[in-house]
């Protein structure tokens, strides 16, 4: 072997060392799609999401109300008339909809399913991820950000205690959508 294929064997040595080492990395923050961004849509991904308690002086903050939000549907029937909906399955339910944020043309950078527990203080989040192109909304509001404004979320909901919950659509927690939903399991 002559010292030119010896040098390049080394050095494609040490470059699979170092593009093993990066790929096994753990990011130390994970990185948050760009709401804004047209790339952000992942269509017909629909991911498990846990529901995250929050501690009871961030469950007790004040939020303001916004109304650039509908929730749609549960488990991919539309909501009715009833006082709250029963999902089939308890443990995981999906849940469809838009939502922009509480700033004027603009999505959510934060956006979430907010449950409080009817009867108690307790409250969950689980983090919403735009995923559904929505071209009928952003025409009907006359918002261009509401066409990427669109989403499904599988809300992993076996660890909540059994109840009737109050269903928000949150941009962060400082700021609540309400369309009068309740979810009982």
């Amino acid at each position: 072997m002559n010292r030119m294929q010896s040098l390049c064997l080394r050095y494609m040595g040490i470059a699979s060392v170092a593009l093993w080492v990066t790929a096994c990395k753990v990011p130390e923050d994970p990185q948050v799609p760009d709401p804004n961004a047209a790339e952000s849509i992942l269509p017909g991904i629909t991911v498990l999401q846990n529901a995250t308690e929050l501690d009871t002086a961030q469950a007790a903050q004040p939020s303001q109300p916004f109304s650039l939000c509908n929730l749609e549907s549960l488990d991919n029937h539309p909501f009715g008339a009833e006082p709250y909906y029963v999902p089939a399955t308890p443990g995981n339910v999906e849940l469809g909809g838009w939502m922009g944020a509480s700033a004027a043309g603009e999505l959510s950078r934060s956006p979430m399913v907010i449950l409080k527990q009817e009867g108690g203080a307790r409250t969950w989040t689980i983090p919403i991820t735009y995923n559904t192109p929505r071209p009928d909304v952003a025409a009907d509001r006359g918002i261009p950000a509401l066409r990427r404004g669109g989403f499904r979320v599988l809300m992993d909901l076996s660890t909540l205690p059994p109840g009737v919950y109050h269903v928000l659509l949150g941009d962060g927690i400082q700021f609540n959508c309400d369309n009068g939903r309740r979810l009982k399991f």
